[in-house]
């Protein structure tokens, strides 16, 4: 069972309520990024849309053709009960999506791509995706906030961790991914890099240091040669 579908409503809950306290930059980022770009008429992809609601918002912004990937059935229903188009929400993961090759001009994940315990395989699948030259945007948690948590002292990629959300009441397992994973040789192979960014205002202390809570990456998928 997907860790969401176990903790789904509570996840949601705490979602609500942080983010009417705190500014949610890392939406900020990937929305602008989009709204930079001609999409009301391309097809965009959410992945890993949880409740649907960065679609929505897309939706009004004029997007006509947004879709979503969501491994838990419990995100999915709240999706449809936002309003999402049931047909355009796919219960399935990146990696094992059925949808047709070069069929998107834009993916966007939010806080999705991390939680197993390599990238690589979700670049070759977002590269598989989208069309030459269509734009990838992507927000992870920042890596020095993510180092903070791992017992073993030892700065790498891949090791198990469990960052506890919502004033520590609510547990999300995940893996902890270094600079050099996100911006690997496997992502460079398929991607240009176009931005890449820091949380302009950490609002996260490890100890008596302000953290940013994400980075976040715009990038161009290459054309065939």
């Amino acid at each position: 069972m997907n860790q969401y579908d176990k903790i789904g409503k509570k996840y949601l809950e705490g979602q609500k309520i942080h983010f009417r306290k705190i500014h949610d930059g890392s939406t900020d980022f990937i929305v602008n990024a989009i709204k930079q770009t001609d999409f009301k008429n391309k097809k965009i992809l959410d992945i890993g849309c949880g409740d649907g609601k960065h679609m929505r918002l897309l939706e009004k912004l004029g997007a006509k053709h947004v879709y979503g990937l969501e491994p838990s059935k419990v995100m999915l229903n709240e999706a449809i009960k936002l309003g999402s188009d049931p047909k355009h929400l796919i219960h399935t993961t990146l990696e094992r999506n059925k949808l047709s090759p070069n069929s998107f001009e834009i993916l966007y994940a939010r806080f999705s791509i991390h939680h197993d315990k390599t990238i690589a395989s979700k670049y070759r699948a977002a590269s598989k995706l989208l069309k030459p030259g269509g734009i990838l945007i992507i927000t992870v948690p920042h890596p020095i906030r993510i180092a903070s948590l791992i017992k073993s002292g030892v700065y790498k990629s891949g090791e198990k961790l469990t960052t506890y959300l919502f004033k520590s009441r609510l547990p999300i397992h995940s893996h902890m991914h270094t600079f050099e994973e996100y911006l690997s040789k496997d992502f460079l192979k398929d991607f240009d890099l176009k931005e890449f960014v820091e949380e302009k205002n950490p609002s996260i202390k490890i100890g008596k240091l302000k953290v940013p809570e994400f980075i976040g990456l715009v990038a161009i998928r290459r054309k065939a040669k």
